[in-house]
């Protein structure tokens, strides 16, 4: 019987590129301490930038052609900041034109020896801008008529957990799917505004009606929550913003501001 080679995913959250002057090199040693990991895909999870602006993005696309050149596949889905600049719509065809997978709704994916790994995603977004704004735009952001972006969001994932024929799969958001979890750390009068349940509702009822099932879910944007959490179905979901892995150092380890993930 033949023996089944893991994957190894590397995932990341939350750059913030152009927050402070040395997010840059933060962001670029990481990279290269990710790359050493021997790794068969690297996914960010958004707020890849701080402000989104041209600059900005450029500085991240050249870190992501680090791995691109090497032949390590990036697969990103954009965060809140990276809307600030109002030019994510061409941003993303940009890092595309480049080799970088931008998730959507769409699939991404990937097959090593026999087995194949699916990854599907969307941004995300938080229930209480819904319900106090309505969230009908933010920053580039704009839903459709008579709709939010947390619905439009909503059937993107539907349409993507729909596609997925993977025998691994994932889903990537940047906002947290509406598990406690992994927001244990920030004050709880917030955690509406982290993200939404519908999602986690979602890629539970998902499980439990297709055979292609979701492994796990990673988001980042719960800068000061926690690690590690799961879904009511069961889901392990992981918060894998730099700022909260820096936190969860094995004793005389240096940190490590990425999630390894064997599968």
């Amino acid at each position: 019987m033949e023996r089944s080679i893991p994957f190894r995913i590397i995932v990341t959250s939350d750059s913030h590129i152009g927050k402070k002057p040395e997010r840059i090199s933060v962001f670029r040693r990481t990279m290269i301490s990710m790359l050493s990991e021997k790794p068969d895909l690297i996914i960010h999870c958004g707020d890849i930038t701080h402000n989104g602006t041209w600059t900005e993005m450029d500085e991240a696309a050249n870190v992501f052609n680090l791995a691109t050149q090497n032949g390590v596949p990036i697969v990103l889905g954009p965060g809140n900041h990276d809307h600030q600049g109002y030019i994510w719509s061409q941003s993303r065809e940009y890092f595309e034109n480049k080799g970088i997978i931008v998730l959507d709704g769409n699939v991404y994916s990937l097959k090593k020896g026999k087995r194949v790994l699916e990854i599907t995603g969307v941004e995300g977004y938080g229930e209480s801008y819904d319900q106090k704004m309505p969230a009908t735009h933010y920053f580039d952001r704009v839903s459709q008529p008579n709709s939010t972006i947390t619905d439009d969001d909503l059937e993107r994932l539907t349409t993507g957990l729909s596609l997925l024929r993977g025998d691994i799969n994932l889903v990537e958001l940047h906002f947290n799917p509406g598990v406690e979890g992994t927001l244990k750390g920030e004050k709880e009068k917030y955690y509406p505004f982290f993200g939404s349940r519908r999602f986690a509702s979602l890629v539970d009822e998902h499980n439990e009606n297709s055979q292609y099932k979701v492994g796990a879910i990673v988001h980042g944007h719960a800068d000061h929550g926690s690690h590690e959490g799961v879904t009511p179905g069961g889901i392990p979901v992981y918060n894998v913003s730099m700022y909260v892995l820096e936190k969860y150092v094995p004793h005389n380890e240096a940190p490590k501001l990425y999630r390894i993930i064997e599968i």
